[in-house]
């Protein structure tokens, strides 16, 4: 069901460097928003990790989720919460702090949206060129995302990281 849709190539490429064992099935649902428990199991996935019922508690111990997202595994995850994970994604993998070198993101009207808590990860994302772009100058930190806008992001990770290279 990816066929023709316009972020088949980057879904390719995440699957062909990581297995999305969160898939079951051959139907990935590109339009359809992502929970917070899929958005993890789609980080777990990029650390190769075969997990199991307790892949939240292992998220939270890892960093990647936190101890409130337990109870909300079916909320749907928003940009700014896929953006955070990523990032820790992006710590984890390369096992460096991920330090914004920048102090002023201007580059989005509404970037005082993003909460205190959030506000590094999602800065150090947009200097680095790991954020979903809207093609605007709107960020929409509390915005749903979709699985496919899932796979952009974590492809725009793997590139940074040196995995993958744009297809």
């Amino acid at each position: 069901d990816i066929g023709r849709h316009w972020a088949a190539r980057s879904i390719k490429n995440v699957a062909s460097a990581h297995a999305l064992k969160s898939i079951t099935g051959r139907i990935f649902e590109p339009d359809n928003f992502v929970t917070i428990g899929e958005a993890v199991k789609f980080m777990l996935d990029m650390m190769d990790y075969d997990y199991s019922n307790d892949y939240m508690m292992l998220a939270v111990r890892s960093g990647i989720a936190s101890s409130a997202d337990i109870g909300n595994v079916n909320s749907l995850c928003t940009r700014e919460k896929l953006i955070t994970m990523t990032v820790r994604l992006y710590e984890l993998k390369s096992g460096e702090k991920a330090v914004v070198s920048g102090s002023n993101i201007t580059s989005y009207s509404d970037i005082n949206e993003v909460s205190a808590g959030a506000l590094q990860k999602v800065k150090f994302a947009v200097e680095n060129g790991i954020i979903i772009s809207r093609f605007s100058d709107i960020l929409g930190p509390k915005d749903p995302v979709t699985r496919a806008e899932a796979m952009v992001l974590l492809e725009k990770l793997l590139v940074f990281v040196g995995e993958i290279s744009y297809k």
